[in-house]
């Protein structure tokens, strides 16, 4: 990422990954006791699929998020300031 702009299309293209795997994983309806997942879902394949993309999306997206904001801080708050309005 030489660019602020090529990395803030990478930052994007990360969180949507997330969203999208977050979602996947909400599908899953929580109907067990106290709202929670019962065990027979959480053990399915699907669920445990779905799992561990969600996991390493968001590992992806952290480990990315350090480096990003460390080199691109200043850009990165200007950029927010002006999609706020």
């Amino acid at each position: 990422m030489n660019d602020f702009k090529s990395a803030l299309t990478h930052k994007q293209i990360l969180e949507s990954n997330v969203t999208a795997t977050s979602t996947a994983l909400q599908s899953f309806k929580a109907s067990g006791a106290m709202g929670l997942t019962p065990d027979a879902v959480k053990f399915s394949e699907a669920f445990k699929q779905a799992k561990e993309n969600y996991n390493q999306a968001a590992k992806t997206l952290k480990d990315f998020n350090g480096p990003f904001l460390k080199i691109y801080k200043k850009e990165y708050v200007t950029w927010r300031a002006q999609q706020r309005g």
